[in-house]
């Protein structure tokens, strides 16, 4: 099999891990670490964030990327708004062993923000997309995480920077 047919599909990649003894054994220690979501982590989101939702529509796009090479199976997507509730949120994830997966602009081309490992969630950066500002003098650009690309090359530009 060349590189090409490897990458193709992620479950064809797994599917070579996973005949690797020790590949398999570290994978399903590594996953036997983290516990299912349940309602009452889904009322704890709720509590957290204004922004939680299970909506299959939703779901359908988070759970693959452009390519469509890559499906994930995460069952609740988490939008923060500021800093601190992603801090809220991964702290709880920590403590409960829940399974994260941050998610950008999802143009990744290798699935890194698809949600494949079993029970994650998706820590969605989108709301997280300002541009805080510019030094004109050094060009140094701070901007959240969420911030698409795009958006910043335009602001770049409109200051006769490049990015």
């Amino acid at each position: 099999m060349n590189p090409t047919q490897l990458l193709q599909t992620r479950s064809l990649v797994t599917a070579r891990v996973h005949k690797s003894p020790f590949m398999n054994n570290s994978l399903r220690r590594v996953l036997s670490t983290f516990r299912p979501l349940t309602a009452s982590d889904r009322s704890t989101f709720d509590s957290m964030i204004e922004h939680v939702t299970d909506d299959t529509q939703i779901l359908k796009q988070r759970n693959s990327e452009w390519t469509k090479h890559y499906n994930g199976n995460a069952k609740l997507v988490l939008e923060p708004g500021t800093p601190e509730q992603i801090s809220e949120i991964l702290t709880y994830c920590q403590n409960e062993r829940l399974a994260i997966v941050p998610q950008g602009g999802q143009t990744g081309l290798v699935g890194g923000g698809v949600a494949t490992a079993g029970a994650e969630l998706i820590l969605s950066l989108d709301r997280l997309n300002r541009i805080e500002n510019m030094d004109e003098t050094t060009g140094i650009l701070q901007c959240q995480a969420g911030c698409i690309l795009q958006t910043v090359q335009m602001y770049a530009e409109e200051r006769n920077y490049l990015v």
